[in-house]
Order: C-alpha cells, then sequence, then structure tokens
C-alpha cells in the first residue's frame, strides 16, 4: 500500500475534524443539492437481544463461499477499482488455475499467530479463510483479521445466532470479509461506493450519522497504516483493538448488521431494511443526516467522499427527502467549490451541460456506444494503442482540470458538470483504460487493444 497517500488523507482528516460536514445530493437532474446535516447526532442503540434475533434470520441468507476475500472484493470493488487495489497491495487479480503460492518469510509470525488466534477461538487454524490462496498473510488478509478483531465482542453478542448454521466459521468469515475490503473502498484514490457498497454507505449513515460514519473512514485509513507497519500479531492486535474502541459498541453492531443483511444472496439491505431493529429510528437519521429517505435506499446509485469530509450521494428524484427538499442550498456543485481543492469554475451551467453533452456525443455517437462490449455492457473494447487513448482521453476532458492530489495510477481530470475521466497507460489486464466516472454516461471502462 502507498502509504505517501495515506499521509495525505491523514493530514485532511486531522484538519477537518471538527469541521461542519455537507451532503450534496446528485439526481443528475442540475446541480447537486447542498444539504447541511441537521439534528441529532446520536446513532441508532441496538441492544444486544435484537441484534442477536436479527442476526439469527439474516445468515440464513448468507452463503459460504471458498473464498471469501475474492467474493468480498467482487461484491464491494468495481474491476478498475480492484485492479488499483490489488496493485497497491503489490498483488495481481487471482486466475481460477492460480501460480504456485510463495511463502512470505516476514509474515509467517503474522501467520502463526492467527492460526493460535483462530485455535484460542476453538475454530480451524484458517478460521476466517485467509490462507487459500497463499501460504502466508497478504495484505486483505491482515486487514480482514484486524476487522474481526476490532468487532470479536460483537460475534460473542451473535455466536448463539450462528449455532444452526453448518459452517459458522465460513458465514463469519464472508461477513468479516465483506466489511473489510468495503472499509478499503475508502482508501482509494476516487474513494466511491456503488451498488451494493453504495447502499450499504447510506444505510451506515443512516443508523450513525454522518460524522461517525467519517469517523469510521477516518479510524480505519489508521489501522491500515498500523496494519502496514506491524511485523508481530500482537502489533495486529492491538491495531484491531484500537478500531474497536473507536467504533465503540453501538457502531460495531449496526456495521455487522447491515453488512450481513447488504451480502444475502436472495435479497439485499434495500428488502431487508424495514424488517431490522432500529429501522423507524434510522429513517429519521437518513433524511436530516443524509437528505434521502431510508424507504428508498435501494435507489441510492453511489456515495462518494472528499478529504474534506463531504458527502456527494447519487440518487434518484424521488429518494431525497422533503427535508433537504425545503431546506437544501441549490448552490455549488463539487466542482464549482474551492474548499475541495479545485479552483473555482467560473463557466455558466450551459458551459458544464455542453461539455457533459460533448462526452456523451463521443461515447455514444448516433445513440450506440461505442466499441464492442467487453466482460459487461459497462465495459467497451476499442482498437488501438496508447496514443489512440490518449487522442480519445483529450477529447473527453475537454475543459476539465487535472486532479494532482491523487494516486490514481495515470492522468485523472475533473470534469466541470460532475464527475471524472481517467487515462491509465497500462492496466492490470494489459491494455490502456480510460476510466469513465460521469453521471449519465452508461460506460464505465475503454480498453484499447491491438
Amino acid at each position: 500500500m502507498r502509504l505517501g497517500w495515506m499521509a495525505v488523507l491523514l493530514l485532511l482528516l486531522v484538519g477537518c475534524g471538527t469541521a461542519i460536514r455537507v451532503v450534496r445530493l446528485d439526481t443528475g437532474q442540475g446541480r447537486p443539492l447542498v444539504y447541511p446535516p441537521r439534528g441529532s447526532q446520536e446513532p441508532v442503540t441496538l441492544r444486544e437481544g435484537e441484534l442477536r434475533e436479527a442476526m439469527a434470520e439474516l445468515v440464513r441468507d448468507v452463503r459460504p463461499v471458498a473464498r471469501p476475500l475474492r467474493f468480498a472484493r467482487a461484491l464491494m470493488f468495481e474491476s478498475w477499482q480492484e485492479e488499483v487495489h490489488l496493485e497497491w497491495t503489490g498483488r495481481r487479480l487471482v486466475l481460477d488455475s492460480p501460480e504456485a503460492p510463495r511463502r512470505i518469510p516476514e509474515q509467517d509470525g503474522l501467520t502463526r499467530g492467527y492460526e493460535r488466534w483462530c485455535e484460542r477461538e476453538r475454530q480451524p487454524r484458517d478460521c476466517l479463510s485467509l490462507l487459500k490462496d497463499t501460504p502466508s498473510l497478504d495484505a486483505d488478509g491482515r486487514y480482514t483479521l484486524a476487522m474481526a478483531i476490532a468487532v470479536d465482542a460483537v460475534w460473542d453478542e451473535t455466536k448463539a445466532a450462528l449455532t444452526e448454521m453448518a459452517d459458522p466459521a465460513a458465514v463469519r468469515a464472508n461477513i468479516v470479509s465483506a466489511m473489510a475490503m468495503y472499509m478499503m473502498l475508502w482508501l482509494l484514490p476516487e474513494p466511491l461506493s456503488k451498488g451494493l457498497a453504495a447502499t450499504l454507505t447510506a444505510g451506515l449513515i443512516a443508523y450513525l450519522g454522518i460524522d461517525t460514519v467519517w469517523g469510521l473512514i477516518g479510524g480505519w485509513i489508521r489501522l491500515v497504516g498500523e496494519v502496514n507497519q506491524a511485523t508481530t500479531f500482537e502489533q495486529l492486535g492491538a491495531a484491531g483493538e484500537r478500531y474497536g474502541k473507536v467504533m465503540g459498541r453501538h457502531a460495531a453492531r449496526a456495521f455487522v448488521l447491515l453488512a450481513t443483511a447488504a451480502i444475502g444472496s436472495t435479497a439485499g439491505l434495500a428488502t431487508k431494511g424495514p424488517g431490522l431493529p432500529g429501522y423507524s429510528r434510522a429513517a429519521v437519521l437518513a433524511e436530516t443526516q443524509g437528505g434521502f429517505r431510508l424507504a428508498a435506499v435501494g435507489e441510492v446509485q453511489a456515495v462518494a467522499v472528499s478529504a474534506e469530509g463531504a458527502f456527494t450521494i447519487a440518487l434518484a428524484p424521488g429518494a431525497v427527502a422533503m427535508t433537504a427538499q425545503n431546506k437544501g442550498d441549490g448552490g455549488d456543485s463539487p466542482r464549482r467549490t474551492s474548499r475541495e481543492g479545485t479552483e473555482p469554475n467560473t463557466g455558466t451551467e450551459s458551459d458544464d451541460l455542453s461539455l457533459t453533452q460533448n462526452i456523451d456525443d463521443s461515447l455514444r455517437p448516433g445513440g450506440r456506444l461505442i466499441g464492442s462490449e467487453g466482460t459487461s455492457a459497462q465495459i467497451r473494447i476499442l482498437k488501438g494503442g496508447l496514443s489512440e487513448a490518449r487522442g480519445l482521453f483529450d477529447r473527453l476532458s475537454i475543459g476539465g482540470t487535472v486532479i494532482t492530489e491523487t494516486t490514481y495510477p495515470g492522468t485523472l481530470v475533473r470534469i466541470p458538470g460532475g464527475g471524472t475521466i481517467g487515462l491509465r497507460p497500462a492496466s492490470t489486464s494489459g491494455p490502456p483504460t480510460i476510466d469513465v466516472r460521469v453521471p449519465g454516461i452508461g460506460i464505465r471502462e475503454i480498453k484499447f487493444v491491438p
């Protein structure tokens, strides 16, 4: 993991620790609505008994998998995010037929400590399935183990809920891996959660409030730095315990509850939400803190967090709470505020719309997506190499601002109308790739192949 970017984040987190945070609600219709959180910040309190009862129902829908870390990354990351994450941690995507695993001597002590920890828990030596692809704990394995230690007290409270499961250890591994990989999203150069991860973020805001979620992100960034430096199991365990104190018992209970609901195999958080304990209290907090309706959490498409603590929620217009519609400020979009480290844009809204239309025309000429479909409709394949990729990137990023404080592995440009365009000269899969993060554009990646 690149420690330089983490150091920058930590400095910003410390500097903004007491700042008043804002939420920007982006419906894709004009400029985002700026909404300052209102009301009480007290998180929803979950009692041990109601958590245990809810977990007994939720875990029945958690499907054990052979490799929970791979599964968790697939759930939480988009493809480009997983590539960047793996590159940061010195790895590549693991194929179904992996190479022979290599022993990492410096991690042997941590690995033996992990196995002894599992045995003390009266579980198999690899109780979290962290050694399926490597004989030693890799980076994700260490982060997940730290997360497991952080929420260990909550697992003690919910053990009875897992007694009827055929493989309680596998279910626990799935849940803890999902929690750890979800938190790793916030260390990426463009911190963003989409899909299932966005729904989980919205749920956490509803149950815990904006400031508590911000505190969890800052605490996790510190944990990752400590885990990266740990050479003994005791040091790793101490980092996990410190993060457990940052969360606190009630936030940890809510995180475990919501993550378990989110990763269910038949229905996600949007469907299960109304049946969860504390839902009615969370619905109020969602409106006063996040400006959205918890009943419409399934319409939250993405949540981004800036280093200054501004939360931008992309959602359907019907998911915006009446509180936000009545009291929100339809002022500056993220692109027009200098507090987020970018120069104010002096252009007009019609200029922004024109630039966005240029992107749309370039990527969907005649209403049809360019290129051929890759592994999904959002991934497009074009003939060419780096020069062709640069040519298209230059056209798409006209009028944008280069983002310098980022560890994105290439050139990243913020577009005036909202969103980013990035060019990676090489990706984990090989070819030059353009990453598109512009609202309303149905393309996520463009890969150029000979």
